[in-house]
């Protein structure tokens, strides 16, 4: 089982007609109901998004995902000057100078001037640094999905003591749901005595108790609870890392929820409302868990 939270990082280099280019990428994830995937590149490698997002999409199903990709060209031993670009600043000094400004231009300011000194040209297209940028997105990807697993095991073995603390409460909910019809029969047969001193129809108190238990019945309520909670340990025992279980998890949830809902709504003893409240808490606590989980 996955987690959609998780981060992973990597770098690379690559040399390339002179040039020398550190490559960064980091993948960051977070929980969404689909896959959201939004790169951040550089201008001269926004070329390049359909490619990392197809190497994602293979290992990623679920969750928002932003990856950022960082490239630094190295300055390298053989320096270019920009002429044209020189001539023009001392131009515009000169310009300015007439124009009664103070002050002259330094060498120390042409050189720190954009554009003025520059190394060799990256072919940013070329299909070495491509290959290095793929190369930098799988490791990172790798160490992201390691995240991924271990933050999901830490899941999975939470959700599954909830899923011991819920059966605890069913079986506890089973065996009080046996003593509803006697509740009924001592209610009515009290009620019936303080209203009336004559002889009682046994068999209509009887007729009574049966239609009022039947109505407070929870039994089916309680065998499609124990189904659900069933197929959600499953789910989770068969989960191979590979699968995406979020939303089948989440559904599951839901149906738990409903069955709690209504056994809440015809419970009579207040026994079994409070154990019911604190089933329907612990479905919630899962379902926040859940929410997280590809």
């Amino acid at each position: 089982m996955k987690s959609m939270t998780g981060f992973g990082r990597a770098q690379g280099n690559v040399s390339r007609d002179g040039a020398d280019v550190d490559i960064t990428v980091e993948i960051r994830t977070v929980n969404s109901r689909y896959l959201d995937f939004k790169a951040h590149l550089p201008r001269d490698l926004l070329f390049m998004e359909l490619d990392l997002k197809q190497i994602v999409q293979e290992k990623v199903h679920r969750g928002r995902v932003d990856l950022f990709l960082d490239v630094q060209q190295k300055v390298g031993e053989e320096l270019m000057l920009n002429r044209s670009l020189v001539d023009r600043l001392i131009s515009l000094s000169e310009e300015l100078k007439q124009a009664g400004v103070h002050g002259d231009l330094l060498v120390s300011d042409l050189i720190r001037f954009p554009g003025v000194m520059s190394g060799a040209t990256v072919d940013w297209g070329s299909e070495p640094v491509g290959e290095m940028i793929r190369e930098v997105t799988q490791e990172a990807l790798g160490r992201l999905l390691d995240m991924r697993d271990v933050e999901g095991a830490a899941l999975q073995e939470e959700i599954k003591g909830r899923i011991s603390t819920l059966e605890a409460l069913h079986q506890q909910l089973v065996a009080l749901s046996g003593t509803v019809r006697e509740h009924y029969r001592t209610k009515l047969m009290e009620r019936l005595r303080e209203i009336s001193t004559a002889a009682l129809d046994e068999n209509r108190t009887t007729q009574e108790i049966i239609f009022l238990s039947e109505k407070a019945d929870i039994s089916e309520e309680l065998a499609r609870f124990q189904s659900h909670l069933s197929v959600l340990s499953q789910t989770l025992e068969s989960a191979n890392g590979e699968e995406s279980i979020g939303k089948r998890l989440d559904f599951l949830c839901q149906e738990l929820n409903r069955e709690v809902t209504t056994i809440i709504s015809k419970s009579v003893l207040v026994e079994g409302s409070n154990l019911a409240l604190e089933a329907k808490v612990e479905i919630e606590k899962i379902r926040e868990q859940v929410q997280n989980v590809e």
